[in-house]
Formats: C-alpha cells, sequence, structure tokens
C-alpha cells in the first residue's frame, strides 16, 4: 500500500500484515495509549517524506509498542526507510534541546542507517540537520564557545 499521507490514530488492538505502508508525505503517529505506547502499521518512509514529532515531547520510537506482536496484533510495527533516503522530522514549535534524542531505534536500527540523511525542520521554517546513531535520531549539539585570552 502507498499512501501519501497517514495519520495513525487507530487505538484497538487489531494490527495484522508483515508488507510497510509506503509514505510519501507525512507519516503522523497519533495513536498513544495511556501507558504513552503507541500504535501504528508499520511504515516505509521514502525520500522526501516527513515524520511529524510536533505533537511529542519525548523521543518517539519507531516501533509501535502498543502491540503485543501475536495474535491478532501480530502485523509489521516497525518504521523502516528507503535506502538512501532523505527524511524530515516536523517539529514544530518543539524546544529541542541540545543533542536530544528525538527517535529512538535502540530495538531495532534500521540495517541501512548509515546512508540515511535527516533534517529537522520547525513551524516557522527553520531546518536543522539531525545526526543518526546506532540507537536513534539526535538534533545537533548547540551552544557557543567563549574563548578568554
Amino acid at each position: 500500500l502507498s499512501v501519501s499521507n497517514y495519520v495513525a490514530r487507530y487505538d484497538r488492538s487489531y494490527n495484522h500484515g508483515a508488507a510497510p505502508i509506503k509514505v510519501y508525505g507525512t507519516f503522523t503517529p497519533a495513536a498513544v495509549l495511556s501507558n504513552g505506547n503507541e500504535r501504528f502499521h508499520g511504515c516505509e518512509m521514502q525520500s522526501g517524506s516527513f515524520i511529524d514529532l510536533s505533537a511529542k515531547t519525548g523521543a518517539w520510537s519507531s516501533i509501535a509498542l502498543g502491540y503485543s506482536g501475536t495474535g491478532d496484533a501480530d502485523g509489521n510495527r516497525t518504521t523502516t526507510f528507503v535506502n538512501g533516503a532523505t527524511v524530515g522530522i516536523l517539529l514544530g514549535t518543539r524546544n529541542v534541546k541540545s543533542q536530544e534524542k528525538l527517535i529512538d531505534w535502540s530495538a531495532a536500527a534500521p540495517s541501512n542507517c548509515a546512508g540515511l540523511t535527516f533534517f529537522g525542520q520547525f513551524a516557522d521554517g527553520r531546518r536543522i540537520t539531525l545526526k543518526v546513531k546506532d540507537d536513534g535520531l539526535y538534533a545537533p549539539k548547540q551552544g557557543f564557545i567563549v574563548v578568554v585570552r
């Protein structure tokens, strides 16, 4: 299944199918359970697509932790990225801290993460380059250096 935009609002326990939803526009993980876990069917982000994390306050897990992985909830629950993709992360008006983890993929790091490029985009249009690490995606180091002689 290929879509322009995917807003995951479904918060029930049913999730079948191994194939990812190919997202060419924006993926918005919006279904959050009372325990903080999210539910979404796994998607494959295409180059030029966005993940909307503007409503999030902490690191977002690239795996939908709201599903058990068995029975009626045995479907794909992992976000992946097409090889060589450049993906934008919509940050809205979030106050992103220096070296803050924005996406946590420590449980299932993308096998192709070395070839991926990410940038953060704020509501006012500002962009920052994000750092890819083995356990997730991070905001850049911010600040300044004062040299006294």
